[in-house]
């Protein structure tokens, strides 16, 4: 039957339902119900005829004596219609002929075996690629290695003659991240191998530092030991000759009183150093703060360094252009700065003997300079020597004995007054220690 010949029946069909659709008669409107029933029939067989008249027109349809082939017992095919390629799965031969089911292969390829073989693939950790049965590739997935040795799957005997090829992934942890859909994975891996990386760099430095740090303690203990063994034998053999009354003059005896005096002041000097410095870094130095002029604490400091170095050829002069505010300053945390000044520009004058002590106001600040004429110090060196232990790394410096904290307490000292401490030096030229003070408002007359 045509579609047309459906189409009248169903026209005809609705006249005679609506010429009863207002009658009241119950005998009518059973027959009604029953015609309603019979053109849902119509309409659905109306429907499956235009689908058949669609393929007809289309001739996607196998007509013939399609006979299959003896090593092909179910009838198998693919064949091509309007360029588009098809699958038939042909049933056996009947009084009726054959039959069978036509199967669009690229969507069977792209929508079903692409999908399942990608979901798969997933959770399994596999390549693969599916092949015809002449060897063509169908379809594959992103990354086919070239060395590994495949296992081949023949697909079930309803389909046309294709192989699955299976590749076992790559075990490499690398490719492992770097596989599709992995991305998330990669980042995690490369921000674990960034924090592994600082914390080893962070754990090398703070080793690198302690062995470093625990380098210049053994220095300090040892050049201590020695500082205080040289002072001790002079006042031990000089006190053991006064003892024994083996001085030959009352002259020679009171220059042995004097330098045990003065070795036993340099002993002191280095015991407090040692003491402050500990006090320091636990946090428990404890400042006497005072305001007062700091001027006759800076002219007794240099009085005393000039009689102690006079006999070794030292020449300590003070300059002060006019009279200086107050300060707030502890006296002995003072005294102890001029005094590791002092001390450091005798031990590295080198061949000069010259020393220069300035004390002058700048605005609201006061000046105390200390300029020696001696070795100088590297400026790589500059930032360094009011570290603790550290050592300038100059040849001739490394000569002269210290403990490597006078500086360091210096600093601390001088921060403790809210006060700053820098450096000008060159080598060879000597150096210059400039210490920075706040001053009162009101200058001294």
């Amino acid at each position: 039957m045509g579609n047309s010949l459906f189409t009248n029946f169903l026209d005809k069909i609705d006249e005679i339902v609506a010429l009863g659709r207002n009658s009241h008669n119950q005998e009518i409107i059973n027959t009604i119900a029953r015609v309603n029933a019979v053109k849902d029939s119509i309409s659905l067989s109306a429907e499956h005829t235009e689908y058949l008249h669609t393929f007809i027109r289309n001739s996607e349809i196998i007509s013939g004596n399609i006979k299959p082939d003896p090593e092909n017992k179910n009838g198998r095919k693919k064949i091509l219609l309007n360029g588009k390629s098809y699958l038939c799965s042909l049933s056996s031969e009947s009084d009726f002929g054959r039959w069978g089911l036509i199967i669009d292969q690229e969507y069977i390829l792209n929508n079903v075996v692409n999908h399942l073989m990608i979901k798969n693939a997933d959770e399994s950790d596999f390549n693969w690629e599916v092949k015809d049965a002449d060897g063509d590739q169908l379809l594959k997935s992103e990354n086919i290695p070239e060395d590994a040795a495949p296992v081949n799957i023949v697909f079930p005997s309803d389909l046309t003659s294709w192989t699955l090829v299976l590749y076992p992934e790559n075990s490499g942890l690398f490719a492992t991240f770097f596989r599709s859909g992995q991305g998330i994975f990669l980042y995690i891996f490369i921000a674990i191998l960034i924090i592994l990386a600082f914390g080893l760099f962070f754990t090398l430095q703070t080793v690198d530092n302690e062995l470093h740090l625990s380098k210049m303690k053994s220095y300090f203990i040892s050049t201590v030991s020695h500082e205080f063994k040289s002072p001790l034998t002079s006042i031990r053999q000089m006190a053991e000759m006064l003892v024994h009354g083996r001085v030959p003059s009352r002259e020679r005896e009171q220059k042995y009183f004097a330098t045990i005096l003065q070795q036993s002041e340099r002993l002191s000097h280095l015991i407090d150093n040692i003491l402050d410095f500990s006090r320091m870094e636990e946090g428990q130095k404890l400042f006497r703060f005072v305001k007062t002029d700091i001027t006759p604490v800076v002219k007794d400091i240099v009085e005393s360094f000039q009689n102690h170095t006079a006999s070794q050829g030292f020449d300590i002069s003070l300059s002060i252009p006019e009279p200086v505010s107050d300060i707030v300053f502890d006296r002995e945390a003072m005294e102890q700065v001029m005094h590791n000044l002092l001390d450091n520009a005798c031990k590295y004058s080198g061949d000069s003997r010259k020393i220069e002590v300035g004390l002058l106001q700048k605005g609201n600040s006061i000046i105390i300079s200390v300029r020696d004429y001696g070795m100088g110090i590297r400026k790589e060196d500059q930032d360094k020597i009011f570290s603790r232990f550290y050592r300038a790394g100059d040849e001739l410096t490394q000569t002269v004995k210290g403990s490597g904290i006078g500086l360091t307490i210096v600093k601390q000292i001088v921060e403790a007054h809210k006060g700053e401490i820098s450096v000008e030096s060159s080598p060879g030229k000597g150096s210059t220690f400039n210490l920075k003070l706040p001053a009162s408002l009101k200058r001294k007359t």
